[in-house]
């Protein structure tokens, strides 16, 4: 199977373009971290650590880690990044290696004696599902949406506008995928992020943690121009360690982009690249500036492809589930059995239709009379109620934006 690779960007190696990586730079301690997500603290790490190869890093126990967290000046999610990523090479080689929650802020330490009770055991359930999602994050994605908001006030009907960029109402999407994509059972799928605008970058690679997003997306800002193809050639290299003919595991690559492509590789390229591990290409056009040749690619591998002019629109699209779970959309059957495609000139495949957000097929409504009723009245909310016992961070934003609702339901 061909490889590819794109640079994140780092301070290590500046040059973006995609190189096939020989047999020694696969295994070289830089190439390692800069898959990871590490790219931009390569030099801090090895300086650090005096490391000159990947197993020089499993000498590494939890104390060290932290300490090489702290030198290195790693922020909290790159902190819970090299965590992750040492567990792993540690986990791959050495049985008696546990993982442990720290009391004290959540992460796993590494190489520490425990009791059977502080071990956190990995989840033997089936991954269904494994995305690798493609954020555009280019200057065109500073455009503004204008959301227009109705609201009933005393019988009577007032309008409202407020202006979103196309930015904000793609972290809300995403946002929303994850949510909806927790509700459909915890451990079943697997997400990974890519953000890109000229250059890429695997802001993280794919994982059941779906908490560990949540500062990563709040962190994204506009950039530069659009690299959309480059984008899929990344997540085809993210994806194509969970690749095997015969895995049961869907692969998936999901782009939300607002524009034509730019700059970078080419769309023969990036379908070379997803056909070499059957994966599947969805986008999300943000606006109505779609890039033809990626609705291509969509029919290519058998995709969707949806558009939204709003972040309502984007909300209800993702109350499909054949949206979000590829089994769903096949009616709940699993993933066919590989099968090699045959190469095709994009030139003579049609543009995927793009169906919009607003006509999307919701899942049905199970309990009709229950959705006529009231279940809280989001005005009387305390204040002052501690979200303390809610352990999850999505219950905490969504009791925060029902606050906000309820702050606003007289005449925002």
């Amino acid at each position: 199977m061909a490889s590819y690779q794109i640079d994140s960007g780092s301070a290590v190696t500046e040059d973006w373009q995609a190189v096939s990586l020989s047999q020694e730079d696969a295994t070289s301690i830089v190439t390692w971290l800069e898959r990871k997500g590490l790219g931009k603290y390569v030099e801090k790490i090895i300086e650090v650590t005096d490391a000159e190869q990947i197993d020089d890093l499993k000498l590494l126990d939890g104390r060290m880690v932290e300490q090489v967290i702290k030198d290195a000046d790693l922020k909290l999610v790159s902190a819970e990044k090299l965590r992750l990523a040492l567990t792993e090479l540690r986990g791959n080689t050495s049985p008696s290696v546990h993982t442990l929650v720290s009391p004290s802020a959540g992460y796993p330490l590494i190489g520490e004696a425990a009791t059977i009770e502080d071990v956190t055991m990995p989840s033997s359930k089936l991954v269904e599902e494994c995305v690798a999602i493609c954020i555009d994050r280019s200057g065109s994605m500073g455009t503004p949406f204008k959301e227009v908001t109705l609201n009933v006030v005393k019988g009577e009907t007032k309008s409202s506008v407020a202006e979103r960029s196309r930015m904000e109402a793609v972290k809300g999407m995403f946002y929303a995928f994850r949510d909806r994509v927790e509700s459909m059972g915890s451990g079943t799928h697997q997400l990974g992020l890519i953000q890109f605008d000229n250059k890429v970058e695997e802001l993280l690679d794919a994982t059941s943690r779906l908490d560990l997003f949540e500062t990563i997306v709040d962190d994204l800002k506009k950039g530069g121009q659009t690299a959309i193809y480059s984008a899929i050639i990344s997540a085809v290299n993210m994806l194509a360690k969970h690749y095997a003919a015969e895995t049961p595991t869907d692969l998936r690559i999901l782009v939300l982009t607002d524009g034509q492509n730019n700059t970078g590789h080419t769309a023969e390229e990036a379908l070379q690249a997803a056909n070499s591990i059957g994966a599947v290409v969805d986008a999300i056009i943000v606006g109505g500036t779609p890039d033809a040749n990626l609705r291509r690619i969509v029919t290519a591998t058998q995709g969707e492809c949806y558009q939204i002019n709003s972040l309502g629109e984007g909300f209800e699209l993702l109350e499909a589930e054949g949206v979000v779970s590829l089994r769903a959309r096949r009616g709940g059957t699993e993933k066919p059995p590989f099968k090699k495609r045959e190469a095709v000139s994009l030139g003579s495949v049609a543009e995927k239709s793009m169906t919009q957000g607003t006509s999307v097929q919701r899942a049905p409504l199970l309990t009709a009379d229950l959705a006529s009723k009231a279940v809280v009245d989001i005005a009387s909310i305390d204040d002052n109620v501690s979200t303390s016992s809610i352990s999850s961070k999505v219950a905490k934003r969504v009791l925060m934006e029902i606050k906000q609702v309820a702050s606003c339901s007289t005449g925002c």
